[in-house]
């Protein structure tokens, strides 16, 4: 198998999990094992894995999402800054076209 399990394909795995007394004459307690331990976790810990997955790729877009609207008032209109002390005197005025205005006005 080399393409991905769909959650359908897992339900069908599921199900096929719950009767696998019904597939085989072998019962001993490694058959037990596998059809009533085994196969179940190993479902279990594929959702869980896909949850997290989801939720990092939701937190991810969340991210971005904020990046690029601090990104959008970030001031283009002043000199760029030797040294990370630097504080812009009480007096400075951003320009028309900067983003800081245009947040300012929202």
């Amino acid at each position: 198998m080399t393409d991905r399990l769909t959650p359908d394909q897992e339900a069908e795995i599921d199900a096929r999990a719950a009767h696998l007394y019904e597939y085989s004459t072998r019962h001993d307690s490694e058959w037990d094992t596998l059809a009533g331990e085994d196969v179940p976790a190993l479902l279990a810990e594929l959702a869980a894995v896909r949850a997290e997955r989801d939720q990092a790729q939701a937190e991810t877009a969340e991210f971005a999402s904020r990046v690029n609207e601090l990104e959008s008032r970030v001031c283009e209109c002043e000199p760029a800054r030797e040294h990370r002390d630097f504080k812009r005197p009480a007096f400075y005025q951003h320009e028309a076209h900067c983003p800081v205005n245009q947040e300012a006005v929202r």
